[in-house]
């Protein structure tokens, strides 16, 4: 700082603090040397010693103790007292009229002013100043050094304005250069007036400052919400692997403590080196995610990745069982199409030549290719219930879609001479037509397939508990397939009887759909009961 700068300084420091100064050495003065004035200290300070008796009877004494001791700085005398005491203490009696100002000799000050105030029955204040020697020293003080104080900081303020008005001639023109650049409303200001130049810069500034917080805060919550939206987690890391940010799902489903793992801690740093998209499945707690750790640059200077983590774990298990699907369909239709390729060709090389022959080779072909139709016809029913698409659905009576299958299935039952009994009562649910009729209709059939000469099929509605029971005397399923049956292409071992495989697997999914309760009891031997819960549409999930 140059030289001129350090007096400007100084005038400045000694111009502000000169009307303090002069206050406080004229209130020191006054207080020290005019009796008035110490009459009117004493005064104030009983008030205040009046006020803080109620806190220092209850037992604090806080205030009472600040007072004592600025009285004690001063040289002055407060307290408490009875009027034993009061007598004892500054050895003169109480006088009968208190809150008045009176001048007495006494312990300890000697001559003194005093002022008594009652409190409370036989407690009285006390407030003593002594009484200065000087007075006459007062007049030539307040006559004499005020005045010329007084001229000396009128000085000194004339010089200040006097250099600031020159030094403030260059900030007029940066503020106006400062309104022009930022494009501030100016108007109604003085622009030859530098401060009012830079309050129209600072208001517009500030108006702006406040617009764009609003905007920022504005996007910041559609950002937010747009985030916490999204069905996947999603988390940002800067390059040193903190965390940034994450949305709802996130702080959800997972913790900080998941990108610790050495799966997602290779990708992330792989990620970061090469520069490039990584993608893996990723499985927790039995579920399956589908990871993309993606890089991207964090302003100013610094490299992160997004993770991403999608659940999967439907689509992974719907994508296998569409892999085993085609597998098992693959197998099943081999057999009949080689059936009946063989018989084509042999029909067509001439071997099979007499008419007997060929009409037996045609009757297995069409009976071949009837089975593939009927297993196409449920691999489509499967898939279709698999899709889990909105289905097509209306109030449907149980009892009649019964009736109808039965009678469907009549025609295969004489021929076995099965004898079938119904207890079926009203009961209308909301589905779609043709899956109740897949679902009564596959039971049935295995119900017919799987049974003896002469047996029975009994077939139970019940609109009071909701429930559909269909039982056979067939021959049973063994205990340890019994769980096994539902599944997609699976046969007993050693079960001769012909079929796709896929009646049961079929019941199985649209139990699943429709949230139907559906359970198996068999004795090997001696039948099979097969036991659907059902739930109205009102009730259901």
């Amino acid at each position: 700082m140059n030289l001129k700068r350090r007096w400007a300084l100084l005038l400045v420091l000694l111009a502000t603090a000169s009307p303090t100064i002069s206050g406080l050495v004229g209130s020191g003065i006054a207080f020290g040397l005019s009796k008035a004035d110490i009459e009117d200290e004493v005064t104030v300070l009983s008030e205040h010693l009046y006020s803080a008796y109620s806190s220092y009877n209850s037992g604090d004494k806080t205030l009472f103790e600040d007072l004592k001791s600025l009285s004690n700085d001063r040289g002055w005398y407060i307290d408490y007292l009875s009027v034993t005491e009061f007598e004892s203490q500054l050895g003169f009696p109480l006088e009968s009229h208190t809150s008045k100002i009176m001048y007495v000799s006494g312990k300890p000050l000697g001559k003194a002013i005093y002022r008594v105030s009652k409190v409370r029955d036989q407690v009285y204040s006390v407030v003593a100043a002594p009484v200065p020697s000087y007075i006459a020293a007062e007049f030539w003080l307040v006559s004499t050094v005020f005045p010329l104080v007084t001229v000396l900081v009128t000085a000194m303020d004339a010089l200040v304005f006097i250099w600031n008005r020159k030094k403030n001639a260059r900030l007029a023109g940066s503020a106006a250069r400062l309104a022009r650049a930022s494009g501030s409303n100016t108007k109604g200001f003085d622009l030859s007036d530098e401060e009012g130049l830079l309050a129209a810069c600072i208001d517009d500034g500030t108006d702006r400052i406040t617009d764009l917080k609003r905007e920022i805060t504005l996007a910041n919550n559609r950002g937010n919400a747009i985030l916490n939206s999204m069905p996947d987690s999603l988390v940002l890391l800067d390059g040193r692997g903190k965390i940034l940010l994450s949305n709802k799902s996130f702080n959800k489903y997972f913790s900080a403590a998941v990108l610790s793992d050495s799966s997602i801690v290779d990708a992330f740093q792989s990620c970061l080196r090469d520069q490039r998209k990584i993608r893996f499945d990723y499985e927790r707690m039995g579920r399956t995610y589908l990871v993309s750790v993606i890089p991207c640059h964090l302003p100013p200077d610094d490299d992160g990745a997004s993770i991403c983590f999608s659940d999967m774990t439907e689509q992974r298990r719907l994508e296998a069982a569409k892999s085993d699907f085609f597998a098992f369909a693959s197998h099943e239709l081999k057999s009949p199409l080689t059936s009946i390729i063989g018989y084509q060709q042999l029909i067509r090389s001439g071997i099979l030549n007499d008419k007997a022959s060929i009409d037996n080779a045609l009757d297995i072909s069409l009976k071949q290719a009837q089975e593939m139709k009927e297993m196409i016809r449920d691999m489509l029913d499967i898939s279709s219930l698999e899709s889990r698409k909105q289905r097509t659905q209306s109030l449907m009576d149980m009892a009649e879609v019964c009736r109808q299958c039965i009678d469907q299935i009549r025609p295969e039952a004489e021929k076995k001479h099965l004898k079938i009994l119904t207890d079926l009562e009203k009961y209308r649910i909301l589905i779609n037509p043709q899956d109740a009729e897949r679902m009564v209709r596959n039971i049935l059939s295995n119900a017919v397939k799987y049974n003896k000469v002469n047996g029975t099929i009994l077939v139970v509605l019940k609109a009071t508990d909701n429930t559909l029971e269909i039982s056979d005397t067939g021959i049973g399923i063994p205990k340890e397939d019994q769980i096994k049956v539902f599944d997609r292409f699976y046969r007993v071992q050693g079960n001769t009887i012909e079929g796709t495989g896929l009646g049961l697997s079929i019941v199985k999914h649209v139990c699943v759909y429709y949230g139907f309760k559906l359970s198996l009891t068999s004795d090997l031997g001696k039948g099979t009961t097969i036991k659907i819960k059902m739930n109205r549409d009102k009730d259901r999930n």
